[in-house]
């Protein structure tokens, strides 16, 4: 009988301890401070052949290229890691996205951390041919151009990528995954379930979780460039509807080549830092200093944002008609009923457009800062800065000696002069949100349209900006006033007014925490704890200044909460301030995630306005009494926002309503407008943090 071979113990020990060694050595050759990321898609990742002398570096030897090919003219072996000077994809390719991506992470993280590009993609190309399981059918149609490419890759692009990514890994930790794709798929409304399918097959293949490995997607050609196949984009910005962990990066602004397919190397210049921007606001590595525990449970954290349009089972294609169409008749209706946003000319610095307050025929900065955050949400850039200029133009207070230095002045006439002298500091706050948010989306520009250099000048005056008294006119005469910053620095609340002809109170209306969240990581690092601890204090006071029974605020409160006694009427009870509230809790719980007690505020609201029948009034007592029976379509958008945080069935009826109440017109058409297009967005998922 012939006997089994036996490994002796000493050498089954010798074999143990060498496999031991061997995955204790493979273990230790991954540097955890090298971060790997993938690059696919067709010609714009890429890179449009040729590269300038400006982009050949010298590039910071920490950003560094796994060569996917040979690239013989450049000395470099496939499987290889080089400093990533361009091209990065293969010898005859030039400067793509991927380039200043790169070096905008190496510049803002730390001095540890390296970067890797592994960039594997074919002109010209269907998102078909990353398909793991059915490329060979697209393979075979392709010109001969192409064929070369994708032999280039071995016959299997996907494939190749995956081979390349396993040896990346076994150097660094892969941490997101780049697309440039869809100008061969324009108008392709399964692309993204496509799209969807070649992440999880990454996903899966390298064994990667989605929540720790994101997607970021690039629009193609913008329309503001005349983009051959801008259509695609509307496709593209609808991405992270089909996977939660996918983030568009915005071309708006992108320069590109004469063909309108093609950036030109500023456009990737410009694209590349959009990419990099996006990544690092979502590196668990935290460049503002705030840990990624503190991200909360929101859309922040998980980039998914609740349709409430689409829950309650309307179709993406109705749900852009919808908010469309409003948007067209508030920003460019018929002046004489429908809209509220006017051209007015044009300065050195461009066009110029304002929103008036139709009723009242004056201009407010309440209205231009939601016409900027609207704007903004809707890729609308034109109307931005033409409302972001005039706000400068007419509304910002440049005299040093004037107590609103630094601000805006809330109120004017349409041609520009000040009804007002004073500052209402909700103004502020939704500008410094919408210059980041555009800044993110759009990248910076000179002058007043460095958006960055702008919120953070805004934002730094908001808590820090010196006491100045002087002299202000003040009904036909003029008179001495002391103003200072818009928040107060003991109670980390903002004021409703910062200037001494009121006394010191706040407007609940006016506590925007899920903004301050973004502040504190997108603002000056020095106030970054105090915004973030301003964020909880606003939370707790919604809870203090409500009404326990009803859920109603009323429009003006003390800082403990209670009301503001000489306020009178407006001031004491729920009115048109104080539809804004529960929005905003409601936000902030959408977006963060972080106090389950505003889900309990959002139920008790809507429970008072569901006793009070399909036709409810607008302005209330706080224990329900009600004063004024108008049922406002502002009101209307803001509890059906409401639903973003509450727990209650009843809360789809809200919604229900909102979507079939038609855009505001006439003569309440701005505050009621204003309010119901950004109810519309928030309501679809479309009011995001860019």
């Amino acid at each position: 009988m012939t006997s089994k071979p036996r490994i002796s113990a000493c050498a089954g020990a010798v074999w143990l301890c060498t496999w031991l060694l061997l995955a204790v050595f493979n273990v230790s050759a991954q540097d955890t401070n090298r971060f790997i990321f993938l690059c696919f898609g067709q010609s714009n990742m890429e890179g449009f052949p040729g590269v300038v002398e400006q982009d050949k570096g010298p590039v910071d030897e920490r950003f560094q290229l796994l060569a996917a090919i040979d690239f013989p003219k450049q000395g470099r072996t496939k499987g290889n890691w080089y400093t990533a000077v361009p091209p990065l994809c293969r010898p005859s390719s030039g400067l793509g996205p991927a380039d200043y991506f790169g070096r905008t992470l190496v510049s803002n993280l730390p001095p540890r951390i390296k970067v890797g590009i592994v960039n594997v993609a074919v002109a010209g190309c269907k998102i078909e041919l990353f398909d793991k399981e059915n490329f060979q059918a697209y393979a075979a149609t392709a010109p001969n151009w192409m064929t070369n490419i994708i032999h280039a890759y071995g016959g299997n692009p996907y494939q190749h990528l995956v081979e390349m990514a396993r040896l990346a890994q076994k150097d660094g930790v892969i941490r997101g995954i780049l697309l440039h794709q869809g100008e061969s798929n324009t108008n392709d409304k399964e692309w993204p379930g496509k799209v969807k399918a070649v992440y999880e097959n990454l996903l899966h293949d390298l064994n990667l979780k989605a929540e720790d490995v994101p997607l970021l997607a690039g629009e193609v050609v913008n329309a503001d460039q005349k983009g051959a196949c801008a259509s695609m984009n509307r496709i593209i910005d609808d991405l992270p509807l089909t996977i939660p962990t996918a983030h568009v990066v915005s071309s708006a602004g992108c320069a590109c080549r004469p063909d309108h397919l093609h950036f030109t190397p500023e456009g990737y210049r410009e694209l590349g830092r959009r990419y990099g921007q996006a990544m690092l606001s979502l590196l668990s590595v935290s460049v503002s200093g705030v840990p990624r525990s503190a991200d909360g449970a929101g859309a922040y954290a998980t980039s998914n944002y609740r349709n409430l349009f689409a829950e309650i089972g309307k179709s993406q294609s109705e749900i852009h008609q919808k908010i469309d169409s409003a948007f067209r008749q508030l920003f460019h209706g018929d002046p004489t009923n429908e809209a509220v946003y006017f051209e007015a000319g044009t300065n050195a610095d461009g066009l110029l457009a304002f929103i008036t307050d139709i009723k009242h025929h004056d201009v407010r900065t309440e209205g231009m800062s939601y016409g900027m955050n609207i704007a903004v949400q809707l890729n609308k850039k034109a109307e931005f800065d033409a409302l972001w200029n005039w706000s400068k133009t007419y509304l910002y207070v440049s005299d040093a000696n004037h107590p609103s230095y630094g601000f805006f002045t809330w109120q004017a006439r349409t041609n520009g002069t000040r009804m007002s002298q004073f500052v209402a500091p909700d103004g502020e706050e939704y500008y410094v949100t919408a210059l980041y948010m555009a800044a993110h989306r759009w990248g910076t520009g000179p002058g007043i349209y460095n958006y960055p250099e702008q919120a953070e000048q805004l934002l730094s005056r908001l808590r820090h900006r010196p006491v100045i008294t002087g002299s202000v006119p003040w009904r036909g005469g003029n008179r001495p006033v002391k103003a200072g910053p818009l928040f107060d620095e003991e109670h980390k609340m903002v004021l409703f007014s910062p200037s001494d002809e009121r006394s010191r109170f706040t407007d609940p209306s006016y506590h925007l925490p899920a903004f301050y969240e973004l502040w504190s990581r997108w603002g000056p690092k020095e106030d970054a704890e105090f915004w973030s601890q301003a964020a909880d204090v606003s939370r707790d006071y919604f809870v203090k200044v409500v009404n326990p029974t009803t859920g109603l605020n009323p429009c003006y409160g003390n800082f403990d909460g209670s009301i503001v006694a000489r306020s009178g009427n407006y001031g004491t009870n729920f009115s048109y301030d104080a539809f804004r509230t529960a929005g905003n809790w409601s936000v902030d719980w959408s977006w963060w995630g972080k106090d389950k007690r505003e889900r309990e505020l959002s139920d008790k609201l809507q429970a008072f306005f569901e006793s009070q029948g399909t036709n409810y009034g607008c302005v209330f007592t706080l224990d329900g009494k009600p004063l004024e029976a108008r049922h406002a379509q502002g009101l209307v958008a803001v509890n059906a926002v409401t639903s973003l945080a509450a727990s209650n069935p009843r809360s789809k009826q809200f919604v229900e309503e909102l979507w079939n109440t038609p855009t505001p017109e006439g003569l309440e058409r701005y505050y009621e407008g204003l309010l119901y297009m950004m109810g519309l967005l928030h309501c679809s998922g479309e009011f995001r943090i860019w």
